[in-house]
């Protein structure tokens, strides 16, 4: 048996606007296959029953970096950058690439052998077209100045995040 986790998101009577973004993180998240990706295992989109199941991870990557009690050797600080940079390329990398336009480190799951996932898709968007949001979407404190600006979106906002996040690592 394998254990699993179930993503349930409070809201579960969705506009057909949310349920098609719910659809959509749904189809990013079964396209990636990856080491440093969270597992995508499977989803229900029926209203008022809404989930997804991925695989169960031990934590997040922010409650580790800033538990004070345990000691993070710069070496594992730095795989934890290079696996997060990994799958950046990877989703970069895609036809068409996806922007995951989240990325922070609470979004960032560890396993039992230390070994970082990248999840939560849920502002994620193929990169077929420009995007510019009327509202900023994301984490402030990761957002990229063009974000902040509604202007127009591209792979660079990750790799700001991604900076901000080696950052706050080392």
């Amino acid at each position: 048996s394998v254990e699993v986790a179930v993503k349930v998101p409070k809201k579960q009577e969705l506009s057909k606007r949310a349920l098609r973004n719910f659809c959509k993180e749904v189809e990013i998240m079964s396209k990636i296959y990856h080491p440093n990706v969270c597992l995508f295992m499977g989803a229900c989109t029926s209203p008022g029953n809404i989930r997804i199941i991925q695989e169960k991870l031990c934590g997040d990557l922010e409650s580790r970096i800033h538990n004070l009690e345990e000691e993070i050797t710069l070496s594992q600080r730095m795989q934890w950058a290079k696996a997060a940079s990994q799958c950046l390329a990877l989703l970069h990398g895609n036809h068409p690439p996806i922007i995951h336009r989240d990325l922070k480190p609470a979004n960032m799951l560890y396993d039992e052998h230390g070994r970082i996932k990248v999840c939560d898709f849920g502002l994620s968007h193929f990169m077929e077209e420009g995007i510019t949001d009327r509202e900023p979407k994301g984490t402030p404190l990761y957002m990229a100045p063009e974000v902040m600006r509604k202007q127009e979106i591209t792979e660079k906002v990750d790799v700001y995040s991604m900076g901000i996040i080696m950052w706050e690592l080392l």
